[in-house]
């Protein structure tokens, strides 16, 4: 958006800015812009008021002494003509019709309360302004209003382009107004400034005793043992092991991490990163952290405890390794998350179809409302296996970011982008300021501290690669952390420092989990984690002795008393089979020269293939819609039923084209509460219907 500007060296300014000027003192170039506009409105406001007050003078006077003055008719007309001009001229310049003179040709600006003349200024301007051309008027009331933001911006550049940047914002603007991007990245900054000033006049009220803050903060503090939760390894549909644990040595007084809980006065709540997002929430932001640093960890917790207290939520990730399953966000989010680009290009499709129907529900719902997306700097790569595809559903969040951000959090309604690091030349276009403009959060390790990363079995430490990122993007400030915060993991949100504390913050327990217990309330609370592994494990490991060829023969067997319950049970199965053993969900994959997908257990039954084979005969290869025959035709399904499925009734042939066209947001319910739940749309379904009972009544069976 900011790839064009300009150059200034102190001379004469013309009207329209020059795009071959040497911008090199920022400020002083706006100052001299926004007074030579100034001092150009102050000008055309004395032609055009001085020629209407003679032309209406005159006109009056010879009116009222038509009679008494010869030649008086000549003088109204000449009067009459020069008062229409210089109403003519106001029009043509401004688009203004003023028929009389400025009130400030007759006011003075001087008066005896000196403050209200200075709360005068604003408006006086504002209102000289307004007898300029339109384009600069709006050059003159944008700089006026961002000036702070603009001089900022230009200064980040190099010197040779600021010029032309300059004229690309103020030609935007004007021929956008309220629609510009320029005004839109604006206004998020502006925003985000008052932001801050709030933020820090809250972070002043929560400390009211300063001495005893300080003093606290010199005396060593007493610990307790805790082991962190392995919640990056949980399975979606159990609690991870118990034994693989990470304990904090109980004799390291120095600096106790933000997942050991300290003793500290009841009467004051410890001021955290976890609380302190919560409070904000509904405000955009970009997070960007390192691996191991707690990002999804924060957000999962943050949004669990939000839709506690009504807020709906929605998640995307469309780079989700298997390791992220653990976490079940189904249990309070409508999501969409899988590896986009591990998948064929079918199944690409059928994703970003579902993703544009969860934003989409998103921008409808009017609810307080939250969407979180998961490796959104994977989301928006410029190069990506699918760019092409996903570029209509990304230009349409990355508008309903940039009118998010412009709101500053009016509505309750926020989106939160977190990503690894922020390299604008991998992103596209657009999506770079948008970022940029969202309140930062930026997760790290303490500087000296190693923090244990459950995820990857391993100590870690600060990410150097990612604090560059933010020296570069957002200045050395925001990436150094000032001496004294407590913890290991800490963040920077809008400014401040915060120790990143943990999900306890929020009011949950150690017994709070991402366990199985979230999905089925038939669990019983007193159900161990480790008898939930091992009855998940025992049914793999029964599935793979056995030899079973498809999922729907192993559920049978299993006894499951109906078709429910055993498209539930292979629900259980496909999800832990593609997150963990993705050697034996090979066995079950739809096509087997791609990897095996969760919803490959939709198809998993043993007369699929004859099933698929008898919905083509039924009218002779050719699609339902188009009439068109094809040896290459589909397979459409208006639902999912596993194996009561059946040919004419949810089972329909259709083209490629056409078989897209029923999966897009507008003809298909994207419900992905389960891999069953996703169907047709009525109207869609007696199309189908439609084709299929005209190209049957023509077929001799």
């Amino acid at each position: 958006m900011f790839d064009d500007n300009k150059k200034y060296r102190r001379g004469k300014l013309n009207s329209d800015p020059d795009v071959h000027e040497e911008i090199i003192d920022v400020e002083a170039y706006l100052n001299d812009r926004i007074n030579f506009l100034g001092k150009k409105a102050e000008k055309e406001r004395g032609f055009g008021d001085t020629a209407k007050t003679m032309g209406g003078g005159v006109l009056l006077v010879s009116f009222f002494c038509a009679t008494a003055i010869p030649g008086s008719p000549i003088v109204i007309g000449a009067s009459l003509a020069g008062y229409l001009v210089a109403l003519y001229g106001d029009y043509s310049t401004t688009g203004r019709l003023r028929f009389l003179p400025s009130r400030r040709t007759f006011l003075s600006l001087k008066s005896e309360d000196e403050e209200k003349d200075f709360i005068d200024l604003t408006a006086d301007f504002e209102e000289d302004v307004s007898y300029l051309p339109r384009q600069e008027n709006v050059e003159a009331r944008f700089i006026n209003r961002y000036f702070e933001e603009i001089s900022e911006k230009l200064s980040e550049m190099p010197v040779p382009i600021r010029a032309k940047t300059y004229k690309a914002i103020i030609d935007n603007v004007y021929s956008r107004k309220a629609q510009s991007k320029y005004y839109k990245y604006f206004e998020a900054r502006s925003r985000q400034k008052d932001l801050a000033v709030e933020t820090e006049i809250d972070q002043m009220k929560s400390v009211q005793d300063t001495s005893a803050v300080f003093t606290q903060a010199l005396q060593p503090r007493k610990q307790i043992r805790t082991i962190e939760a392995d919640l990056d390894l949980e399975c979606q549909l159990f609690e991870s092991d118990p034994q693989v644990s990470h304990h904090q040595k109980t004799e390291d007084f120095e600096s106790p991490t933000s997942q050991t809980p300290v003793f500290v006065d009841k009467r004051k709540t410890q001021v955290t990163g976890y609380n302190t997002i919560a409070k904000k929430w509904q405000f955009c932001t970009f997070t960007i952290a390192g691996q191991g640093a707690g990002k999804s960890e924060l957000y999962y917790w943050l949004s669990k405890y939000l839709a506690g207290q009504g807020v709906r939520v929605y998640y995307l990730n469309l780079a989700s390794k298997k390791e992220d399953f653990g976490r079940d966000w189904e249990g309070h989010a409508q999501c969409v998350r899988c590896d986009l680009r591990k998948l064929d290009p079918k199944g690409a499709k059928g994703v970003i179809s579902d993703v544009y129907q969860l934003i989409k529900n998103y921008d409808s719902c009017e609810e307080k409302k939250m969407l979180i997306i998961d490796e959104a700097n994977v989301t928006f790569l410029k190069v990506h296996r699918y760019a092409k595809d996903l570029g209509e559903m990304r230009d349409y969040l990355a508008a309903l970011i940039g009118d998010l951000v412009s709101a500053g959090g009016k509505g309750f309604e926020s989106i939160h982008a977190l990503g690894q690091g922020l390299k604008a030349s991998t992103l596209s276009d657009g999506i770079f300021p948008l970022f940029k403009a969202m309140l930062l959060n930026y997760m790290t390790v303490a500087p000296g501290k190693e923090v244990y990363a459950a995820d990857r079995n391993q100590m870690i430490g600060e990410d150097n690669t990612t604090r560059r990122d933010i020296v570069n993007n957002f200045g050395k400030d925001c990436a150094n952390p000032p001496v004294g915060i407590e913890g290991g993991r800490i963040l920077n949100y809008n400014g401040t420092w915060y120790p990143t504390g943990g999900k306890a913050d929020l009011g949950f327990t150690d017994s709070d989990s991402t366990s199985e217990k979230d999905l089925s309330a038939s669990r019983t609370s007193s159900t161990t984690a480790q008898k939930k592994r091992s009855q998940i494990e025992e049914l793999i490991a029964e599935l793979e002795e056995d030899g079973y060829d498809t999922l729907w023969s192993f559920a049978e067997a299993m006894g499951m008393p109906s078709s429910g319950a055993k498209r539930r049970l292979i629900e259980i199965i496909s999800i832990y089979l593609e997150s963990k053993r993705p050697d034996l969900a090979s066995r079950f994959a739809r096509d087997k020269k791609n990897q095996f997908s969760s919803f490959d257990g939709r198809y998993s039954y043993p007369d699929n293939n004859e099933k698929e084979l008898k919905t083509r005969l039924l009218t002779n290869f050719c699609c339902c819609l188009c009439q068109k025959r094809s040896e290459d035709v589909e397979i459409h399904r208006t639902s999912y039923l596993g194996a009561d499925d059946q040919p004419g009734e949810n089972m329909f042939p259709l083209c490629e084209v056409c078989h897209n066209e029923a999966h897009e947001a507008g003809n298909w319910n994207s419900i992905l509460d389960s891999i069953w739940s996703s169907h047709q749309t009525e109207g869609f379904t007696k199309r189908i219907n439609l084709g299929l009972n005209f190209l049957t009544q023509n077929i001799d069976y």
